[in-house]
């Protein structure tokens, strides 16, 4: 359920706690597992069986009532939540929403235009990725501008065709390795970015030749990018 692996610890507040210094050292073990439980997972059982069952590890020795009295009613029948542990979770997503914030408002004030994060869902690239050519997003455009520089073009299509241009890369069909590139971080829940698009061909190996069939095919597939990237209505950078 939650989507961060830790929370915050205070052993100042854990020991000062009245509560917790009137706990035997078998119910204060038990609470510490339970909260643990509730943070992964929102909350624990209310009733005690079920609890005990969490536990685990002879349990059943543990005065249940009194350490699921640390907890509060959930929003749901039959659950506890921790008040602080729920004050932690707003806390960190409150973190989270503002560094977003302040990187969109980074990035914009460095390259002077709005940031874009919307996503392309027109077309697809003919080489079996199915997925539309779409190199920038918020979280990416920061690093990708940083890559090709601030005199770069900025398109596409103007990108594709400077990569092509490169003598770096002779011998790569572009938009092949850019559907594989793509195909690879949908699996591994990877951003697309120019970046590691870049680092993508600094690995890929060259072909030792083409032949007349694979030229027509990457003939076909550049021009069916090309159609795709000059019929958008907005630039993706």
């Amino acid at each position: 359920m939650n989507s961060t692996p830790a929370f915050q610890f205070y052993p100042r507040d854990w020991i000062a706690s009245q509560r917790v210094q009137l706990m035997s050292l078998e119910e204060e073990g038990a609470y510490i597992r339970l909260l643990c439980h509730c943070w992964l997972y929102g909350s624990i059982p209310a009733d005690e069986q079920q609890a005990i069952k969490l536990l685990g590890k002879g349990g059943y020795n543990v005065a249940i009532t009194t350490v699921l009295s640390m907890f509060q009613p959930g929003p749901k029948s039959g659950e506890l939540v921790h008040d602080r542990l729920e004050a932690e979770r707003r806390k960190q997503a409150d973190w989270k929403a503002k560094s977003i914030a302040g990187g969109i408002k980074s990035a914009e004030k460095r390259w002077g235009k709005p940031t874009d994060i919307q996503h392309s869902d027109k077309g697809c690239l003919q080489n079996g990725s199915n997925q539309s050519v779409t190199l920038l997003s918020a979280s990416a455009s920061s690093s990708a501008k940083k890559d090709i520089g601030r005199n770069a073009p900025t398109s596409d299509l103007e990108w594709f065709q400077s990569l092509k241009s490169n003598p770096a890369y002779e011998g790569l069909n572009i938009e092949t390795e850019y559907g594989k590139m793509r195909a690879w971080c949908g699996a591994n829940s990877k951003q697309p970015s120019r970046r590691r698009f870049v680092n993508w061909l600094n690995r890929a190996d060259r072909p030792m030749l083409a032949g007349p069939k694979q030229l027509e095919s990457d003939a076909a597939t550049q021009r069916n990018v090309e159609r795709f990237l000059k019929g958008k209505n907005e630039p993706i950078a």
